[in-house]
């Protein structure tokens, strides 16, 4: 699918892949997050990019 994004994050010692395949293309500045053992990992769609927050 076209708007699909996959962006690779490490937590300490393991990194995931984490995939983002929104049904409409996504607008700059749209951001999905997903809580991963206490950190909040923020996928940009669209770009690629990703950056882990506390939750």
């Amino acid at each position: 699918r076209a708007h699909r994004t996959t962006a690779r994050v490490r937590l300490g010692t393991a990194e995931l892949e984490v995939m983002v395949d929104p049904v409409q293309p996504p607008a700059p500045g749209d951001e999905v997050g997903v809580v991963v053992d206490g950190r909040r990992v923020v996928i940009f769609p669209g770009v690629g990019s990703a950056a882990v927050r506390p939750a």
